[in-house]
C-alpha cells in the first residue's frame, strides 16, 4: 500500500499542471484543453481553448511602441492611452455574457521564447482585475503554459 500512494500523488499532481490559478476561478469556469499563440505585427494573444471551440480566457498583449523578447514580462496593465491598456482579458464561452474583462490593475505576460511557426512556446501570466462592485471586479488570474503557435507576422 505504501507503494500506492507516491504513484496516486504524483498522478494527481500531473492532473493540476496544466490549469489557470487565482480568485477568478471560483467565479468561473476556466477549464481549458489546449493552449495557442497567435501574433500579428501589432498584437500577441495566448489563447486557453476547449475542444468544443469555447475560449475560457484569452491574454492580450498589444505590441505598440515595444519590441517582443523572450523572458522580457510585458506590463499588461500599461496605459497605451487616457482610455486602453497594453493588456486585456477576455474570453467567449457559448451561454456566457462575459466576453471581456474589467481592466487591469496589474498584470504581466511573459514568454520564454519568441514565437516561431508551428512551434511552441512556454511562459506565463498574471493578472489582478481592477476593483469594483459586481463580479468579476478584484479577482485575479495567473497560470504557466506550453502554447502551440498558430501564427506569426
Amino acid at each position: 500500500m505504501s507503494r500506492l500512494l507516491p504513484l496516486a500523488l504524483l498522478a494527481f499532481a500531473g492532473c493540476g499542471a496544466a490549469g489557470l490559478d487565482g480568485s477568478l476561478t471560483s467565479v468561473m469556469d476556466l477549464s481549458y484543453d489546449a493552449v495557442e499563440l497567435r501574433q500579428t505585427a501589432d498584437e500577441v494573444a495566448v489563447a486557453f481553448v476547449r475542444k468544443n471551440g469555447d475560449t475560457a480566457l484569452q491574454v492580450t498583449a498589444a505590441l505598440k511602441d515595444v519590441t517582443l523578447a523572450a523572458g522580457q514580462p510585458l506590463n499588461l496593465a500599461e496605459k497605451l492611452t487616457a482610455t486602453t491598456q497594453r493588456g486585456v482579458l477576455s474570453r467567449n464561452v457559448m451561454g456566457d455574457t462575459t466576453t471581456r474583462f474589467p481592466s487591469l490593475e496589474r498584470g504581466t505576460l511573459t514568454l520564454g521564447s519568441l514565437p516561431t511557426a508551428q512551434g511552441t512556446v512556454s511562459g506565463s501570466f498574471n493578472a489582478t482585475l481592477v476593483q469594483g462592485a459586481t463580479e468579476p471586479y478584484g479577482r485575479t488570474v495567473s497560470g504557466k503554459f506550453d502554447a502551440a503557435v498558430l501564427q506569426v507576422p
